[in-house]
């Protein structure tokens, strides 16, 4: 028999009565109209495997052995990847596995994750926000058997991009807004030295308002924009022009008539 069992029938010549043996319970024994039937089941052993049978008549002494015989079973393990080559923001492929047997796959980092379906195994990537290329090694195997193939998983390092595009800004006396654009794909953190100022993040940039200005003389206040993690930082230098005091009488004399009235 190969590995995949079946059966087979032994064909009986006799005059006489015969009865039948064996000595292993990986097959089946069955009379049939012209002999018996032998039917082995499924193997997956890596080692061929042997048994007897015996057909015999004890009267007459009469004795046949007939030698059954089970090849090994042989894995196969084929994929059709042997690496894999993310970009930076990641994303899905897929492996297409041929086997024979039951396969699985070896722990991997958590950056990326694999999940099987039938024959094809899916490696899902997270977007990268690590400045160093990122790879890994994962295995599928033969869970009942010493067979595997490697596989090669690489993910392009993050580039962090950082562009704030002003440098300055000046308010008037009477506060208002402005915004600071910003270029980068990464978060960061402001910070204000000075409790006027306030921010709100847009999707451009950040957007500054300014509170009037009271005081007679020009006021200013440090921006910091910064990812301590990439070593990335700019300061914006915002400057408030000072209340300038407007005072006018545009009359200095009034007369009213004997009767009285309003001026």
């Amino acid at each position: 028999f190969d590995a995949k069992g079946g059966y087979q029938i032994i064909s009986i010549t006799a005059n006489c009565s015969w009865d039948y043996s064996d000595n292993a319970s990986w097959f089946s024994l069955s009379h049939t109209d012209n002999g018996l039937q032998v039917t082995a089941s499924e193997y997956t052993s890596i080692n061929e495997r042997t048994a007897e049978i015996t057909l015999s008549n004890s009267k007459y002494n009469i004795e046949k052995i007939i030698k059954v015989t089970q090849k090994a079973f042989e894995p196969r393990l084929e994929i059709d990847k042997t690496e894999l080559n993310f970009d930076v923001n990641g994303g899905s492929m897929t492996v297409f596995v041929t086997t024979n047997a039951e396969f699985n796959i070896s722990s991997h980092p958590s950056w990326f994750s694999c999940q099987i379906r039938s024959n094809r195994v899916t490696f899902t990537a997270s977007a990268s926000d690590v400045t160093t290329e990122r790879t890994a090694e994962v295995k599928i195997y033969l869970t009942n058997y010493n067979l595997s193939e490697s596989i090669k998983v690489t993910q392009k390092k993050f580039v962090p991009e950082f562009e704030v595009k002003t440098v300055e800004l000046e308010f008037e006396a009477d506060g208002g807004m402005q915004t600071i654009p910003i270029n980068t794909n990464f978060d960061y953190n402001v910070s204000i030295s000075e409790s006027w100022l306030s921010y709100e993040r847009t999707s451009s940039g950040i957007k500054l308002t300014a509170t009037a200005n009271i005081d007679e003389q020009d006021r200013s206040a440090d921006v910091k924009i910064y990812n301590n993690t990439y070593n990335k930082s700019a300061t914006v230098k915002v400057t408030q022009k000072k209340f300038v005091p407007e005072f006018e009488v545009k009359t200095v004399e009034l007369e009213f008539e004997a009767d009285g009235g309003m001026q």
